[in-house]
């Protein structure tokens, strides 16, 4: 597991002697993996393991509810088919110069997903150490990254949960793995090892819903928290463009009772504003109904929830405000057209602009 470009496919070509395109490693922005992917590794003369590759949560053509699903629908199988999982492999970035909201998304999911009980099963690899090497502030800025990483991994090492390097290499890539079969290989005929997922024991034993489960009702905060924050966005551009509409009006009046010119109303900021806060209203009801979504998400053995949108990542309110006021010259024609079915969800590349605004630094996306 990890982060869309933590190179977890990447890692399993290491393993599996197969080529990078193979296995399907992605070079651009997008994230390759779509969907989990099962691979076969030699580890010695006797044994074989299998590799799962899975999605990120921070996926770029998927909800989180959409891969949950997916992760879930896999997990469940294994269990189903009394197939003991090993442990999970969940790399992360050492280039990345903080803990975005989208590494926490992640690391969060997967201690839901585990339980407790099970933190001895992870594995932490932290990956990119070559490129680490050639950046800005070298391996001795990596290695401050690394001891940051494990301030905040504290809980999961408490639990017994291990960390390791991997160096793109097949060496590293084969001590990842060996930290978790030669503990499976030690380990007495019960123990805190044979306990299964979190996640499988709420699904298959409890007969709990998805969406009730410990992961699932993460991923749902999150999506009600994107929600509320858009919510206060648009109040705040309604109120903009309430009083943008008021100045109008009253320079209009005072133009009128001076002989002056009037512009008008269609050249006005205040009819683009009026547009935009409807594709805007459109675009709050689109983030509706996925929460609604995800509040009906209910297990069933291969569920399968397919939503077109693409994830949402609400900038500020200034980036909206600039846009609200910078753009309509330009861009009056296409807003007329996007407004033509109202609650459409916006599909002029300046919309899509303000949908996939940078990343925060922490928080929801």
């Amino acid at each position: 597991m990890g982060m869309t470009g933590s190179g977890k496919t990447s890692f399993i070509s290491r393993l599996t002697g197969q080529q990078p395109h193979d296995t399907g490693v992605g070079h651009s922005l997008a994230s390759s993996t779509v969907d989990t992917a099962c691979y076969t590794a030699q580890y010695d003369e006797k044994r074989v393991i299998r590799l799962i590759d899975t999605p990120g949560f921070d996926d770029t053509s998927r909800s989180d509810a959409d891969i949950l699903a997916t992760i879930a629908d896999r997990l469940t199988t294994l269990y189903n088919a009394r197939c003991r999982l090993l442990g999970i492999v969940c790399l992360h970035r050492i280039t990345d110069v903080r803990l975005t909201g989208s590494a926490i998304k992640n690391f969060t999911i997967l201690q839901k997903l585990c339980g407790p009980q099970n933190y001895d099963k992870i594995v932490l690899g932290t990956t990119m150490w070559s490129d680490a090497a050639w950046s800005k502030g070298g391996m001795d800025t990596a290695k401050v990254r690394e001891n940051r990483l494990l301030e905040y991994w504290t809980d999961m090492f408490q639990g017994r949960s291990q960390m390791a390097r991997h160096d793109t290499g097949d060496e590293s890539a084969w001590k990842i793995i060996s930290l978790l079969v030669d503990k499976s290989s030690t380990s007495s005929t019960v123990t805190i090892s044979d306990y299964p997922l979190q996640i499988q024991r709420e699904l298959v034993d409890y007969k709990i819903p998805l969406d009730e489960t410990e992961a699932g009702r993460y991923v749902r905060r999150e999506l009600l928290l994107a929600k509320e924050k858009l919510d206060r966005e648009l109040a705040e551009l309604q109120l903009v463009v309430e009083n943008t509409a008021a100045l109008r009006n009253k320079a209009a009046s005072s133009a009128r009772r001076g002989g002056g010119a009037v512009m008008s109303r269609k050249d006005g900021p205040s009819a683009s504003g009026d547009s935009f806060v409807k594709q805007l209203e459109g675009w709050r009801q689109n983030i509706s109904r996925l929460v609604l979504q995800v509040f009906s998400l209910h297990w069933s053995p291969s569920p399968r929830i397919r939503h077109s949108d693409k994830p949402l990542r609400i900038g500020s309110t200034a980036t909206l405000k600039n846009f609200l006021f910078g753009s309509f010259s330009n861009n009056n024609n296409n807003n007329n057209n996007n407004n033509k079915l109202p609650g459409a969800t916006p599909s002029s590349s300046t919309a899509t602009d303000l949908a996939y605004g940078d990343e925060p630094a922490a928080g929801v996306d």
